[in-house]
């Protein structure tokens, strides 16, 4: 058998669009690590974080639930920053259509396949825990369980060099 969360709720922090999914099915749309979240209307969820970038501009957030409702309070992030491209190495042909990752202690995670030249994050080690790729009408889901972490360094860019060959 196999089971998926049904439910989002959909909100707006500032100006811009979020829907907040109870991944592990617990009626709690916030836990952080385990629960996802999509920003500006991407198709893409990623695990929900103490950070989000918005607008391009890294902060931190925090999450009250009172019943049925969440409320979000943000503010610019502090802590030790690098920048963490996946785009500009990669060696694949086709579109990048999604490219999640999550840092080791589960605390951040970023949908970064559209930040052409790296997002900002906070400096920390990193998993690529999923990515997809298309060409044309053709998808592919990348097997990330083989990589390796990528350690962001403190006012440092980090670019991750994969797609090609592939196997």
């Amino acid at each position: 058998w196999a089971w998926a969360s049904s439910s989002v709720m959909e909100g707006v922090i500032g100006k811009t669009q979020v829907r907040l999914i109870d991944v592990d099915g617990n009626g709690r749309y916030t836990d952080i690590g385990t629960d996802a979240i999509t920003v500006g209307g991407s198709n893409v969820a990623q695990f929900l974080g103490e950070t989000l970038l918005l607008g391009g501009e890294l902060h931190s957030i925090a999450f009250l639930a009172d019943g049925a409702a969440v409320s979000a309070t943000t503010e610019p992030f502090s802590g030790k920053i690098g920048t963490l491209d996946l785009r500009s190495e990669f060696g694949g042909k086709g579109v990048m259509l999604g490219a999640v990752v999550q840092s080791v202690d589960r605390k951040h995670s970023f949908e970064l396949s559209e930040m052409e030249c790296g997002a900002r994050v906070p400096a920390g080690r990193y998993r690529l825990v999923s990515a997809k790729i298309g060409l044309g009408e053709a998808r592919a889901t990348v097997d990330t369980r083989m990589m390796g972490t990528i350690k962001v360094k403190k006012d440092a860019k980090t670019a991750l060099h994969w797609g090609a060959p592939i196997k």
